[in-house]
């Protein structure tokens, strides 16, 4: 029950205007004109802590605070963690990593383009690429200029001609000049590296031009021997060059005395 309090002679309670909210919980006091002893009911908040990242807050709750709570903002390192350098941010760009401002240096490289021929490469430089950069092959026609048709080339040989790929249908034509050797006073001996089907030889021996020659149409010289790297003519021919023919080489004494100068085709 309310107790009431003689206070004539001493304080005046109705001259209080506290209120229970205002009043420490659990503390008593007296105020208003009634003079009943009253109890606080604020409450006792004691030393508060908290913590707070960016952009977040903190309502700091209705009561009593004893001045030693503390609300801290968490550092901006732990706010910021990530794994950039600068080399990871275009450049002129900035951003935090560890609580740290970092300028970009990675390249801007736009949208770059080149061009390869055949074999070639584009090393693509480091940096920051727009996606629109192209590196294009040239045509293979622009690197195979050339001046050869069919006729040219060798058949069943192919070449690249303007872009094309071309089969020969040249028949192959061999010459071949050199020194033809006498043998035993008896063979002339060739080295053409083809099987010739007409053959001519000169030679000046014993101040006369001695001339021999192998063709379709003469019957009087042939192969002893064909092959691939030399060829053998059989009991030949030497002729004068202003004079009656001569059989066999050497048969005059002179005309397999020494070699011939030969000119062979096929």
């Amino acid at each position: 029950m309310p107790v009431r309090l003689n206070l004539e002679g001493g304080i005046d309670p109705s001259q209080a205007n506290a209120t229970e909210s205002q009043v420490l919980s659990g503390s008593t006091f007296y105020a208003g004109a009634d003079s009943d002893i009253r109890t606080g009911a604020m409450t006792n908040r004691g030393s508060v802590t908290s913590s707070l990242n960016c952009g977040s807050s903190y309502t700091i709750p209705a009561g009593y605070h004893n001045g030693s709570g503390k609300i801290t903002a968490n550092s901006l390192a732990s706010q910021t963690s990530a794994t950039a350098g600068a080399a990871h941010i275009l450049t002129g760009k900035t951003a935090w990593v560890g609580g740290s401002k970092i300028t970009g240096n990675m390249p801007n490289r736009g949208n770059v383009s080149g061009t390869l021929n055949c074999g070639g490469a584009y090393t693509v430089p480091a940096g920051y690429h727009a996606g629109s950069g192209r590196i294009t092959a040239n045509s293979l026609a622009s690197q195979t200029s050339a001046t050869a048709s069919a006729g040219n080339i060798h058949s069943g040989y192919t070449a690249w001609v303007n872009g094309s790929k071309i089969t020969g249908t040249a028949a192959v034509k061999y010459y071949w000049s050199g020194t033809g050797y006498i043998i035993n006073n008896n063979y002339l001996q060739v080295r053409p590296g083809f099987n010739p089907t007409l053959l001519f030889g000169r030679a000046h021996l014993a101040d006369w031009w001695y001339t021999v020659s192998l063709d379709p149409y003469d019957v009087t010289v042939s192969w002893l021997t064909k092959q691939n790297d030399h060829c053998w003519l059989n009991t030949g021919v030497a002729r004068y060059w202003d004079g009656p023919d001569i059989p066999g080489f050497g048969g005059d004494g002179h005309s397999g005395s020494g070699n011939y100068s030969v000119t062979c085709s096929a």
